[in-house]
C-alpha cells in the first residue's frame, strides 16, 4: 500500500507544477517524473493493480456471503439516563408544543395548559437556559401539535384547544409567528399526533378526538396546503398517540392511543409516505396514551417515554424502537411519572428534550422541569453488502456525508475509472435506495474534497477538491435540492485531501491541512455558513494529508488521527476545542 500513496501523491505533485493531466490519471502516476509515455504505462499498470484489486476484493466478498449465514436486523443495546438540565424556565405546564429549530439551534416552546388559564408564551431554550420571546402569536391553547419544517426553516403548528377545539395553522420563523390561511385544513381534533418527514418535506398528521368519536385519517402539509392522504392500510381509529419519523428508515412511527370504546393500545405502525403497515414486535411498552415521542439518530430509534394507563397513575420508563423491536432503557427514579410533556430532539447535542406534563389528567400537579436524555449504544450488527437495483457507478475520492435532517447520506463526484475523468454527480442513499438527484445547479466535476453536514443550517458543505486541471478553493452548499456556489470574502487556499467535520457545540465546520499548490499544508480554518476564518492556535499537527477527523458531540471537541507526511504515514491524535489543539 505504500506504493499506492506515493502514486496519490504523485498526482499533487503533477498538480502543482501545473501540468494538465486528468485527476483519473494523475492517481495513477508515480512519485519520480517520467516521460508522458512511461507516465502513460505507470497509469495502465496502475489500473491493473486496481482491477486486480477488485476482482479480489469481489470474489471475497462472494466468499462470505456463501460461508456466512445471512445477518438480520439485531436490536442495538442502550445505555442511556435522563438528566435535570434547568430548574429554571417557562411555568409549570401540560400539553405544550415544542420542536427543535435548526436556523437558531434552540429548542422552541409555545402555550401549553397553565395551572388556570391556558398560555400563549413563545420561549426558546439553548440546552442550559430558557429565554421568553416577547412576540405576539397564536391564541393561548394547549395540546396543540408542533414540527420544525427543516426544508423550509420553520416550525408549524396545528390546531390545540381553548373554550374549543382548534384547527387553525401558524409557523415560527425564528422571530415572529404567521397563520397560515390554506385552502383546504383537517377538521378540528384534540389529543392528535404529528411528525416532520424529512426525506419528503412533508408534516403528517394522523387520527385524533374531533369531539364526538375518533379519527383515523392522515393528512400532509407541505407549506402549501394540507392535503388528505387516502391509504390502503390504516391504523384503527384512535387519540392520545405518538408519532415520530424515523430519518435513518424514512418512516413514520406510531404507538398506542386509545381506540373509542376506551381500550388503551401498544400497537406499532409504519407509514412510508404511501401506505400504513403494522409492526409485529418481540417486545412493547404497555398500552397507553397521552405519551412523548421523538427520534433520537444518536441512540438509534424513536424514544417513548411517560404517558398513561390508568389517567390518575401515570409511567415514567423510557423505550426505544430500533425498526426491529422495542427495549426499555433503564429508568430514571428521580423523573416524576408524568403524562402530556412535550419533548424534542436537540441535533447539535445530540440529546432528546422533555419540558413539563401533568402527575394526572386533573392536571392538579403540573411540571416546570427540563430533562435531557443522553446516552451511546452498541449494537451486534456486521457489515451487510446491499444490493440496490440503481447505484452510482464505480469511482475513487468521492465526497459523501450524512444529512441528519432528511435521513440520507449524500455522495457527490468522484474519480472513475469508466468515464473521462471526475463526476459531478449527486446521489442520496436513504438506507433502502440510491437516488440520483436532478439539481439545477452543480459544482464542477471534482475529487478529492471535503464534504460534510451543517446540522444547524441543515446543509452539506463541500470544500476544494481537485478537477481536471486544477485543485480548488471553492465553497458549494446543498440543501437537499439544490447547490448553491457561497462567495465568501475570504477562504482557505485550494487543497485536496484535507479534513473536515461539523463542530455542532459553537456552529462552525472546521477545516485541517490537506495538500495544496505548494505542498503539505497545517493550518485550521472554520466556516460558519458566511465566512472563512482562519485560526492561529498556539500549537497544531504537523502538515499533512489525508487524515480522519470527527466531532464529539458529548465533550464538544474534534478528533483528529493519523495521515501522511512527507516521512509516511501517522499515528498521533489530536483534539481541537474550538481554539486551540491538543495533542493526546
Amino acid at each position: 500500500m505504500s506504493g499506492d500513496i506515493d502514486r496519490v501523491h504523485a498526482s499533487a505533485e503533477l498538480l502543482r507544477s501545473g501540468s494538465r493531466i486528468d485527476y483519473q490519471w494523475g492517481l495513477r502516476a508515480f512519485r519520480r517524473r517520467k516521460s508522458a509515455g512511461d507516465l502513460l504505462d505507470s497509469a495502465t499498470r496502475m489500473k491493473q493493480l486496481v482491477t486486480a484489486r477488485i476482482a479480489a476484493a469481489a470474489a471475497l466478498v462472494a466468499f462470505v456471503a456463501a460461508a456466512a449465514p445471512t445477518a438480520s436486523h439485531a436490536q442495538t443495546t442502550v445505555t442511556a439516563n435522563w438528566v435535570q438540565t434547568s430548574t429554571q424556565g417557562p411555568s409549570p405546564r401540560v400539553g405544550p408544543a415544542m420542536a427543535y429549530d435548526l436556523v437558531d439551534r434552540k429548542t422552541v416552546l409555545f402555550g401549553g395548559g397553565g395551572t388556570s388559564d391556558t398560555l400563549a408564551d413563545t420561549w426558546q431554550y439553548d440546552g442550559t437556559a430558557w429565554t421568553q420571546v416577547p412576540v405576539s402569536g397564536p391564541l393561548g391553547r394547549t395540546l396543540a401539535s408542533m414540527v420544525y419544517d427543516s426544508t423550509r426553516g420553520v416550525a408549524v403548528l396545528f390546531g390545540g384547544y381553548n373554550n374549543g377545539i382548534r384547527s387553525d395553522t401558524w409557523e415560527w420563523n425564528g422571530s415572529a409567528w404567521n397563520q397560515r390561511l390554506t385552502a383546504h385544513m383537517p377538521p378540528a381534533r384534540l389529543w392528535t399526533a404529528m411528525t416532520y418527514d424529512s426525506a419528503r418535506h412533508i408534516a403528517v398528521l394522523f387520527g385524533g378526538a374531533p369531539g364526538s368519536g375518533l379519527l383515523n385519517d392522515t393528512w400532509q402539509y407541505d407549506g402549501n396546503d394540507w392535503t388528505q392522504v387516502t391509504t390502503a392500510h390504516s391504523p384503527p381509529a384512535r387519540r392520545g398517540h405518538g408519532l415520530a419519523f424515523d430519518s435513518a428508515r424514512a418512516r413514520v412511527v406510531l404507538f398506542g392511543g386509545q381506540d373509542p370504546t376506551g381500550v388503551n393500545l401498544n400497537d406499532t405502525w409504519e407509514f412510508d409516505g404511501t401506505d400504513w403497515s403494522q409492526v409485529t414486535t418481540a417486545h412493547s411498552p404497555s398500552a397507553r396514551l397521552w405519551h412523548s415521542m421523538a427520534y433520537d439518530p444518536n441512540l438509534g430509534g424513536t424514544v417513548m417515554f411517560g404517558g398513561a394507563s390508568d389517567p390518575n397513575n401515570p409511567f415514567n420508563d423510557t423505550w426505544l424502537y430500533d425498526g426491529a423491536d422495542w427495549q426499555q432503557i433503564t429508568p430514571n427514579p428521580n423523573v416524576n411519572p408524568r403524562l402530556q410533556a412535550a419533548m424534542s430532539y436537540d441535533p447539535n447535542r445530540a440529546e432528546i428534550v422533555v419540558f413539563g406534563g401533568a402527575a394526572n389528567i386533573q392536571y392538579t400537579q403540573q411540571y416546570g422541569d427540563t430533562w435531557s436524555l443522553r446516552g451511546v449504544t452498541t449494537s451486534p450488527l456486521d457489515w451487510a453488502q446491499a444490493n440496490p437495483s440503481l447505484a452510482p457507478s464505480a469511482r475513487v475520492w468521492s465526497q459523501m456525508d450524512y444529512d441528519s435532517a432528511r435521513g440520507v447520506s449524500v455522495l457527490f463526484g468522484g474519480s472513475s475509472d469508466s468515464g473521462g475523468g471526475n463526476l459531478h454527480d449527486t446521489w442520496e442513499w436513504d438506507g433502502a435506495r440510491w437516488t440520483q438527484m436532478t439539481p439545477t445547479a452543480s459544482p464542477p466535476a471534482v475529487a478529492g474534497g471535503m464534504m460534510a453536514y451543517d446540522s444547524s443550517r441543515g446543509v452539506s458543505v463541500l470544500f476544494g477538491g481537485s478537477g481536471s486541471t486544477a485543485i480548488s478553493s471553492s465553497t458549494w452548499e446543498w440543501d437537499g435540492v439544490n447547490w448553491t456556489q457561497k462567495s465568501p470574502a475570504t477562504s482557505p487556499p485550494a487543497r485536496v485531501w484535507a479534513a473536515m467535520t461539523y463542530d455542532s457545540t459553537r456552529g462552525r465546520m472546521v477545516l485541517f491541512g490537506g495538500d495544496g499548490p505548494s505542498g503539505l499544508l497545517a493550518d485550521t480554518w472554520t466556516y460558519d455558513g458566511t465566512t472563512w476564518t482562519q485560526m492561529s492556535p498556539a500549537s497544531a499537527p504537523s502538515p499533512r494529508d489525508g487524515p480522519a477527523l470527527a466531532f464529539d458531540p458529548t465533550r464538544g471537541r474534534a478528533v483528529l488521527f493519523g495521515g501522511h507526511d512527507s516521512n509516511g504515514r501517522l499515528g498521533d491524535t489530536w483534539e481541537w476545542d474550538g481554539a486551540n489543539w491538543m495533542q493526546i
